[in-house]
């Protein structure tokens, strides 16, 4: 437990939009991890987040994310939408592997700017 009251010291816990925290905090070096909720068509459970993103949600973030000087890191699974938005990045395809919510292998990707 120490271990982990230690290394908590060093984190902040913000409260606040994406847009919010990553116009914050860009930089040259900054990585951003975004892991928002995966759009509708890329997935098999319609109820699988409390907190929903719209596909303008999705094009509005890629927008900012396109923008930034930092790194930037979005996970999802293919689908038209997230390919088309990120398009010109570097895509990292993880190995499948069946999720909770599907019964079938689903393939995770990665996709980074750098």
């Amino acid at each position: 437990m120490e271990f982990i009251a230690a290394r908590l010291l060093r984190v902040q816990i913000e409260h606040d939009t994406a847009v919010n925290v990553i116009k914050r905090y860009d930089g040259r070096k900054t990585l951003f991890y975004c892991d928002p909720p995966y759009p509708h068509e890329s997935r098999g459970d319609a109820k699988a987040y409390s907190f929903e993103m719209t596909n303008q949600e999705h094009v509005q973030l890629s927008r900012l994310l396109h923008q930034v000087k930092g790194k930037v890191a979005v996970s999802g699974y293919e689908c038209d939408l997230t390919c088309d938005l990120y398009k010109n990045w570097q895509v990292h395809r993880e190995k499948p592997k069946k999720a909770m919510s599907i019964k079938k292998e689903r393939q995770e990707i990665l996709w980074t700017n750098y």
